[in-house]
């Protein structure tokens, strides 16, 4: 005859599920912030321009930092594989010596299963950072590469060109990569974008 357990169990068991379930949304929230805070400050950063006068909300931060994330897939995986593997055979042990001694005492204690998923997290938050600062690099190289290579638009400012790249733009003011260097100007002043790039663009090339 099986016992049914106690109405105070039940619910204690509820709310740590749901504790739980919040806590892992919590986690993956904030790696994604912090993801695309790193891959702000190292896009940004290379230009010298600060992040937080663009005006963007923390949910595009956190967009930001999945896009991050998506572009460094390939390498986060080769990163984290090696772990992946370490906990895959130690949680296989464990099974196994169990099954040999009956499963009293278990192999993996709640105390060392705990610890064991706050290092995990640690590691997988510091995976997600790393991959914000990786693909902030990358599109700062991207752009500085645009440049050299004359692989720039041609923006009509004023009674002036001037040929370049946007690297941002934030509130009435645009940041463009020349090849003398970062030059803001204000948006409303850009009456047409054109040249060798909007030509390769407009090609499909």
């Amino acid at each position: 005859m099986s016992s049914t357990p106690p109405p105070s169990t039940a619910g204690r068991d509820l709310a740590l599920k749901v504790l739980d379930s919040a806590l892992v949304i919590a986690t993956a929230l904030a790696a994604l912030y912090f993801a695309g805070w790193t891959y702000r400050q190292a896009y940004y950063g290379r230009f010298a321009i600060d992040p937080t006068n663009l005006g963007s909300s923390n949910i595009a931060v956190a967009v930001e930092g999945i896009g991050a994330i998506l572009t460094t897939t390939g390498a986060w995986l080769m990163a984290i594989l090696p772990l992946l593997i370490g906990a895959a055979l130690i949680l296989l042990a464990g099974r196994a010596i169990d099954r040999a001694r009956g499963t009293r005492p278990p192999f993996f204690d709640p105390l060392a299963v705990f610890m064991a998923r706050i290092g995990i997290s640690t590691i997988g938050v510091l995976l997600i950072m790393a991959a914000g600062q990786v693909a902030g690099t990358s599109r700062a190289k991207d752009r500085l590469a645009n440049v050299k290579n004359d692989q720039v638009w041609t923006y009509h400012v004023g009674t002036q060109t001037i040929a370049g790249v946007t690297l941002a733009q934030g509130g009435d003011t645009t940041w463009l990569l020349t090849k003398a260097g970062v030059r803001p100007v204000k948006t409303a002043d850009i009456r047409l974008i054109d040249g060798p790039l909007f030509t390769r663009v407009a090609h499909g090339g």
